[in-house]
């Protein structure tokens, strides 16, 4: 298995570099050295469990993203948030994928039409101003 944290930092627009983290700041916010940071980079060492944690927090990432098994970064409190009453993004997400295909297809059109003719609102008002 590659690199955890060198995975992350290595990438050209990785959360490292958007966060403007150094390894010294994140040294600091997962209590190692500067040195153990540079041993996960290298491929040396890789964090335990709780560091790991420490690491997807200070990144606001999940574990799974950080090991590479996911090439979503959301935020794991997404999936909590509430998008209708007693409905959260996860429970959405559960029910989408138990829809079949085509309603899953129908389902995409209509939002990628919320999305259009809200973009087309948002300019249409801008334009006005």
């Amino acid at each position: 298995m590659g690199c955890m944290y060198g995975f992350i930092w290595r990438t050209g627009a990785g959360i490292a570099r958007r966060q403007k983290m150094t390894q010294k700041d994140l040294a600091k916010k997962i209590c190692v050295t500067i040195g153990t940071i540079s041993n996960y980079e290298n491929d040396q060492h890789f964090p335990d469990v709780e560091k790991l944690v420490m690491i997807a927090d200070c990144f606001d990432v999940t574990i799974d993203y950080l090991l590479g098994r996911t090439v979503s970064h959301c935020s794991p409190a997404i999936f909590q948030k509430m998008v209708a009453p007693g409905i959260t993004v996860a429970t959405f997400l559960e029910d989408f994928q138990k829809i079949p295909p085509n309603r899953q297809q129908a389902l995409l059109l209509i939002m990628d039409d919320m999305k259009f003719r809200t973009l087309l609102s948002d300019f249409d008002m801008g334009g006005r101003k």
